[in-house]
């Protein structure tokens, strides 16, 4: 019994170590990172744990925590670092949680902007986080790109599309539409497309004006704000991975895993937002969803215009791999989203009361992303991609037509002469066109680690438009079936935009003599537009950008917190766009020629005679838009201020524009000779000019652009924010303008066309600056700014058009110089264009300023926040002369209120 006993605590204690051995084989550690001064945890913190013959570094995710799954007693020691953090270095003793707090660099408040923040990276990119989009309380996204350098707060207007704008002085029109059109909005890695949007309806266009945007870009309205975690605007040249651009991009990055219930209650002058949300999360799965109903009015008091937005949205993320050396993760969005426009007329006032207008744009996508992550392999980085969405869209207009003499119309869809239809004095034209544009893309993108200094990025992408739509559907205006005019091609019936890209790009980076430093990135994208037709000449055809950016980091001066750090930055490269499929595929053109029209007094007898002819409207040789970009960018720090200054310029020659194309036709004008009382036909020649695109706009920017910002200063929680721009936009036809003069000359009509090499030049300054003032008091989690806005300076020159052709058409489609005996010709002087007495030479609009006030405050432990804006709460703008005119500015406050709620945060507690 002595020996048993002796032998069984022995045999006790060696089988208790190994159980404990075992479980600490499979345990799991956990390190939670916080920060000291306001308890709250931090994410995106580098955590590195050493072992005895190894080290890992980890991340912490939103919760400020970061797990390591195996025998963590080999564990030495952890060291935690955080930028605007000290450091901290921890010795394990076997523990399996260990808490860090770690104290700020250098005894100042958190880093809390409430404004873009301009970044060190090659390219010039601005980065709103969400504590600035939580302080100005936006509505839509264009509420966001007043943080830009050079942009200024305005009202919003959800009236009318709201398309973007980027470095540009003034808003040049539908013929300056491209650069619009070509600023990418990417979404969680998957890139909104408008290329197969057809959404338009012929007729007056005073009710819808503004509410079609073919061509001209991502909607603004339709992007919701309530949950987007960052949001990167990129300026300068992006890297060769962004493609099918002239502009630049948008990225957007949404919030996911976030384990609280949120609801946001905005209301303005015209809008009401009401917004939910609510996340989910665990070892290995990440959930986040949202949804938002928003509605404003043009005038609240009288809603006869309404704009309505309908979203939700369902975010996944799982980790399929987690290993020490690499990481596998599945991204998952599911989205949905429904804009309404609607314009109805006053019954009281107006005599057509039945006219009316609505739109409605819907969008259901599908994104994934299967993203791997290796941090000691030559693969560095992977990532596919797939998205998928399908975009309904309905678009209705009523409007009452009432003519003063009969009207007659050809609805016959065969070249030749035949009889017209009369159509009542007085009917309804109802159209709809319904569009269902469908997207497909697909994408690999791969990072490689070469050597210690340099990195590739490689990758393919092959994206499908189409839009599957009916297309245009007219109502009938009486018994007999008759139509005010022909519809349109079904959208199915068009050919499908297929465009294939690859790209290549080469990150370097050296030490160069005096202590400075190299990196530079240079790529080249290559994209194509395949199988849409042998007649096209961009079909199959490769198009190369080539983009360089290049970062030299200057040497160091002084050292510590004192270190004054700067680096100079430039950057070269060419971006193409290819043509929307509204631009590459039209309708066939129907050019109806009135033979004859005859009425009787008593409209007992009418008769009416046309000629068809059917032209193809589509520009074969139409070719992307090219935009060649440079810029030059300086960026310095010290002791926690930052300055950046950047020149950049821009020019696009062969932008997208509405053009007339030329075709000679023949036609018998029916005259009455009084003699025989009979009809003479006279066979008479002149010519067609038919719509089509064409690449005639050239768009040439520059500027300056400044962004400076302090430290927040620990006394009273204050930084100060300056950013502004100066911004020279010129616009002018880089194309020949052909114009029909019309009119009648000795009793026949004009029919020869002039060409003139110079139709619009307009050169747009501006000079905007914004100085603001936030303060962040995290003892009473309150938070305000105060901003300045000014605007020193728009000057817009006009150049009056040309008023002598340098060429003509003559009826035979020839094209022929024109010299001065020409203008002593009675036809031919038709063609000298007339002084315009709305012609505007010049707009020069002084000084003025606002001052904008925010504020925002949390209560019962950060679980509700309110907030609150006033813009223009104190204006100084005033009067100034135009072309002899007095013109009054009057700028009224706009202010509104926001309230949000945050449930079951348990951290904050």
């Amino acid at each position: 019994m002595k020996l048993g006993h002796r032998l069984f605590l022995p045999l006790l204690f060696a089988w208790l170590c190994a159980l404990s051995a075992a479980g600490a084989a499979d345990s799991t550690f956990v390190v939670s990172v916080s920060c000291r001064d306001t308890r709250s945890p931090l994410s995106h913190a580098v955590v590195k744990l050493f072992f005895k013959d190894r080290a890992i570094t980890c991340f912490t995710n939103e919760r400020g925590e970061t797990t390591y799954h195996g025998d963590h007693t080999l564990l030495d020691s952890l060291r935690v670092t955080m930028v605007g953090y000290r450091a901290v270095t921890h010795v394990c003793h076997g523990e399996y949680r260990v808490r860090i707090a770690l104290p700020s660099e250098t005894h100042i408040l958190p880093e809390v902007y409430v404004t873009a923040r301009e970044t060190n990276t090659l390219q010039t990119t601005s980065v709103i986080t969400r504590e600035a989009l939580t302080h100005i309380q936006p509505s839509s996204f264009a509420d966001i790109l007043s943080l830009l350098p050079g942009h200024r707060s305005a009202d919003p207007d959800l009236s009318s599309i709201n398309s973007i704008q980027l470095r540009s002085a003034a808003n040049g029109g539908d013929d300056y539409a491209t650069s619009s059109l070509g600023t990418a909005f990417v979404m969680d890695g998957a890139v909104l497309s408008t290329s197969s949007n057809r959404q338009t309806v012929s007729g007056n266009t005073w009710k819808r004006d503004g509410l079609e945007g073919i061509a001209r870009g991502i909607d603004m309205r339709g992007v919701p704000t309530d949950d987007i975690q960052q949001v990167e605007i990129i300026r300068g040249v992006p890297s060769v991975k962004y493609g099918n651009i002239v502009s630049g991009v948008v990225n957007i990055k949404r919030c996911i895993g976030e384990p609280t219930l949120t609801a946001r209650l905005k209301s303005d002058l015209r809008t009401t937002l009401l917004a939910v949300g609510k996340g989910w999360n665990n070892n290995r799965h990440e959930y986040g969803t949202s949804m938002g109903y928003l509605m404003s009015d043009a005038d609240p008091r009288v809603p006869l215009q309404s704009f309505r937005r309908v979203n939700a949205s369902f975010r996944h993320k799982a980790w399929l791999k987690r290993k020490e050396d690499y990481a596998l993760v599945l991204r998952q969005y599911l989205d949905f989203s429904t804009t309404i426009d609607n314009i109805k007329q006053d019954p009281e006032i107006n005599i057509n009361p039945d006219d009316c207008f609505y739109s409605r744009n819907s969008s259901v996508s599908l994104s994934q992303r299967l993203v791997l992550t290796s941090g000691k392999k030559a693969l560095r980085h992977l990532e596919v991609g797939l998205d998928a969405s399908l975009s309904p869209q309905q678009l209705k207009q009523t409007e009452t037509i009432v003519t003063s003499s009969p009207l007659s119309v050809v609805t016959d869809r065969l070249p030749g002469e035949r009889q017209g239809t009369f159509l009542p004095r007085k009917f309804l034209w109802k159209t709809s066109v319904d569009g269902l544009p469908t997207t497909l893309r697909s994408s690999v993108s791969s990072t490689w680690g070469i050597s210690r200094n340099t990195e590739l990025l490689a990758g393919i992408e092959m994206r499908y438009d189409k839009n599957l739509g009916r297309g245009e559907r007219i109502e009938s205006v009486d018994a007999q079936g008759t139509k005010p005019r022909r519809e349109g091609m079904p959208f199915h019936k068009f050919p499908s935009l297929n465009l294939a890209s690859a790209y290549l790009e080469v990150t370097h980076s050296a030490s160069l003599p005096f202590r400075m430093r190299m990196k530079a990135a240079c790529g080249l994208r290559v994209q194509s537009m395949m199988w849409i037709g042998g007649n096209y000449d961009i079909n199959n055809k490769p198009y190369t950008d080539p983009r360089m950016n290049l970062q030299l980091a200057l040497p160091d001066l002084g050292s510590g917190r004192q270190t004054y750090r700067s680096s100079v930055f430039f950057s070269a490269g060419l971006l193409t766009l290819m043509p929307p499929s509204a631009y590459l595929f039209s309708d066939p053109v129907y050019y109806d020629i009135s033979e004859l029209q005859y009425v009787s007094e008593d409209d007992h007898t009418m008769i009416s005679r046309y000629k068809t002819y059917v032209f193809d409207s589509a520009n074969h040789a139409l070719s992307p838009a090219r935009n060649r970009k440079w810029e030059i960018r300086y960026s310095a720090s010290w002791h926690g201020w930052n300055v950046s200054v950047t020149y950049f310029h821009e020019l696009m020659t062969n932008g997208f524009r509405a053009s007339s194309a030329v075709h000679p036709v023949t036609y018998n004008r029916y005259t009455y000779d009084r003699t025989t009382n009979s009809l003479r036909a006279e066979p008479t020649r002149t010519l067609a000019l038919i719509r089509t695109t064409e690449n005639g706009s050239a768009t040439q920017k520059q500027g300056i652009e400044l962004t400076a910002l302090s430290r927040r200063f620990s006394s009273l929680g204050v930084r100060l924010t300056m950013n502004g721009g100066w911004f020279r936009t010129e616009y002018s036809n880089s194309a020949d303008v052909k114009e029909q003069p019309g009119g009648i000359v000795n009793g026949k009509p004009v029919g020869e066309i002039g060409i003139y090499a110079h139709d619009e030049k307009s050169r747009v300054s501006s000079l905007n600056t914004t100085c603001l003032a936030d303060a962040w008091i995290p003892s009473i989690d309150l938070s305000v700014s105060l901003a300045m806005e000014t605007q020193w300076l728009f000057l817009e020159t006009n150049t009056y058009p040309d008023r002598v052709p340098k060429s003509y058409i003559d009826i035979t489609g020839k094209v022929r110089p024109y010299t001065k005996e020409c203008m002593s010709d009675s036809r031919l002087s038709q063609l000298i264009r007339q002084d315009s007495p709305y012609f505007e030479p010049g707009l020069n609009i002084p000084f003025s300023t606002d001052i904008n006030l925010k504020a925002s405050k949390a209560f019962f432990r950060k679980q509700v926040m309110v907030a609150l804006f006033v813009n223009k709460i104190w204006s100084y703008s005033p009067d100034y002369d135009h072309n002899g005119v007095t013109i009054r500015r009057v700028r009224k406050p706009y202010f509104g209120l926001e309230i949000n709620y945050k449930l079951g945060n348990k951290s904050e507690r």
